[in-house]
Parts: structure tokens; sequence; C-alpha cells
């Protein structure tokens, strides 16, 4: 082979001409040329490197923080995105029990994430159970990481449209004087000094009372242990949205919401976890009419 490529390559640099007037001869030339050359591949060709992903099944909200900031640094200026979920009840203070992380995407968002975590396989991966995870440690081979549920807009009982703080520049002429749909906050960690999108509590309050209603009868057990867990988080988003003052709910779908709340209350109570005069007053505050001789549980002495 040593002997043939040398005497072929003598008769490639001697013999321009003929090998001009035979294109034909040319290629084969060259394609005898290559045979048996090593592929080597470019000295600048990245070094994929290997990694396990593996599932964080009870994180600490320092991980949940540091998840949360990881995916901000990912998608920040590519995609449109508010948490929301258990670890938006978590991270106000609440007494719940987080598992992952809910994201709510812009319209198409979905699509577009696939491509952000082929793209960053640091950050973001896959585990062997098919949990999609955002990595927050790394040991050796192995990538651990916080789970996530991403959502788009306009589905699962989530808002149709992203709306910007009243004192944002991102406000259009559009959004006019409508209420923001979710607001930026800090995630407390020392490393961390921007801030996060988060959908309003009012909003995660009826995704959730959306959920209760459409699986209310649901026979799966995983469903009802959901909607148990679910009541935590209700009954924090409640009294966010009490707090930070946000308006009620739009007085053409308080009546129907009043009738699920009504319901969900006894469904709480079913798995002992009563109903307060504050809880009243704090739905009152968000147009709720229940009454404070009717509705607050027996136990406290109003009924």
């Amino acid at each position: 082979m040593l002997i043939w490529s040398s005497t072929l390559q003598l008769l490639h640099a001697y013999s321009p001409n003929r090998c001009q007037m035979f294109p034909a001869f040319q290629q084969i030339l060259r394609n005898w040329l290559d045979m048996g050359q090593p592929n080597i591949p470019p000295a600048n060709a990245p070094q994929q490197r290997t990694r396990i992903y593996k599932l964080i099944p009870f994180p600490t909200i320092d991980e949940f923080r540091a998840a949360a900031e990881n995916w901000n640094e990912v998608v920040a200026g590519k995609l449109q995105y508010a948490f929301g979920g258990t670890f938006v009840a978590l991270h106000r203070g609440g007494q719940v029990e987080a598992r992952n992380i809910e994201i709510i995407l812009q319209q198409g968002g979905l699509q577009q994430t696939s491509q952000i975590k082929t793209d960053n396989p640091q950050f973001l991966g896959i585990t062997e159970h098919n949990d999609h995870i955002i990595v927050v440690r790394e040991e050796g081979v192995y990538s651990f990481g916080v789970a996530i549920r991403c959502y788009e807009l306009g589905t699962e009982g989530f808002p149709y449209r992203f709306i910007p703080p009243y004192e944002s520049p991102h406000r259009t002429a559009e959004d006019g004087t409508l209420e923001p749909t979710f607001y930026e906050q800090g995630l407390q960690v020392q490393i961390h000094h921007g801030s996060i999108p988060i959908l309003r509590s009012k909003y995660l309050l009826y995704q959730r009372l959306f959920r209760f209603n459409r699986d209310y009868f649901a026979t799966q057990n995983w469903e009802q242990k959901h909607l148990r867990r679910d009541i935590h988080d209700i009954r924090v988003f409640l009294h966010c949205a009490a707090f930070d003052q946000e308006k009620p709910f739009s007085d053409d779908i308080v009546p129907q919401l009043t009738q699920v709340v009504r319901i969900w209350k006894k469904f709480a109570e079913n798995n002992f976890v009563d109903t307060t005069a504050e809880d009243v007053d704090a739905w009152n505050r968000l147009g709720v009419p229940l009454s404070p001789f009717h509705d607050v549980s027996a136990i406290h002495g109003q009924n």
C-alpha cells in the first residue's frame, strides 16, 4: 500500500495535465490515496464526558433554589417562563412536601426546551427512569438533579398569557392596566444576585382548584395522593394571595369557583385539614363569598 501511495502521489504531482483531461481518473487517484489513512478528528473537537443522571427524590430547599438558579441561567433570554407548583409554596415559607419544580412556559415552549436540554447536558438531563431533571451537583460520572414538570400557558388551568409586573419595562400597550400574572423575587441564596419569575399566587391557587375539580372522582391512588398534597398548596397560595393584596377573582367565574371551593373544603376536612376563620377571610378577600358562620370548621367553634 505504501508503494502504491508513493507511486500515485508522484503520478498526480508530475502529470497534472493528464489528470485534468480525465476527471474520473483524477477522482480514482484521490480515492486510492485516501485508502488506509487514519480518520483523525479535528484537534478542537469537544470531548463528551460520560454522564449518568440521578433523581434526588426529596430535595432540600437549597437544592430547589440551586435548580431554579441553574434553569434561569440556561434559559434566560431564550424562553419566557415562570415557576409554579409546590416549589413556590415552599419558597414562600409553606409547610409543604415539594418533590419537583413546576415550570410554566410560553406557548410552543416545550419544543424549545428539548433543544435547550440537548445543548446543555451539564444542567439538564433525563434519568434511566425517564425523570427530567435540573442538575444541582456532580459526583464523578453521576449528575444529581431535581425533577421538573413543564406546562405551556393555557393548559392544566394555567393562565393564557404572561403579563409583566406593573413596574416592568417589558409591559406593552396591549397589557394596559391588566393585572400581572407573575412577579419577580430573589432566590435568597448568596451566589444569586438576580430574581426569578414566579406565577402570582391567585393563579397558582386557581390552577390547584382546577386540578381538584378535574380529578376529584379519579380512582387512581397516585391521583388521590396528588389531591391530598395539593390541600397544603391551596392553603399556602390562598394566604399568599391575600397577603399580597391580589385582586379578587373575576365576577364571571366566582359562582362556579365558590362551588368548587365548598367541595374542596369538605375534602380537606375529611383529610384532617380544617377551615379557620382566617381562611374564610382570605377567601372573601379574593371574592369567594364563604360565610364565617357556616363555612368555618366545627372544631373552631364557629359552626
